[in-house]
């Protein structure tokens, strides 16, 4: 049922972010006005950003989630 439910969606995101960013996750602001950096840039944790590119590969449209 988790898919199915905002919560559950939001859980799963959740997991796989954990699974994939094995290590610091804590994004730091960015240093340029006006620059809204991915996660995977704030963090600058490289699991993250092996993820965010599996993703936006399959779909483009979903690089702005990233950011979100």
């Amino acid at each position: 049922m988790a898919p199915l439910t905002n919560s559950g969606q939001s859980d799963i995101v959740a997991n796989t972010i954990a699974r994939f960013a094995n290590g610091e996750v804590t994004p730091v602001a960015s240093k340029i006005p006006g620059v809204r950096p991915t996660l995977a840039e704030a963090t600058g944790n490289p699991g993250l950003a092996q993820l965010q590119r599996a993703i936006t590969d399959s779909d483009p449209a979903i690089a702005g989630r990233f950011v979100d």
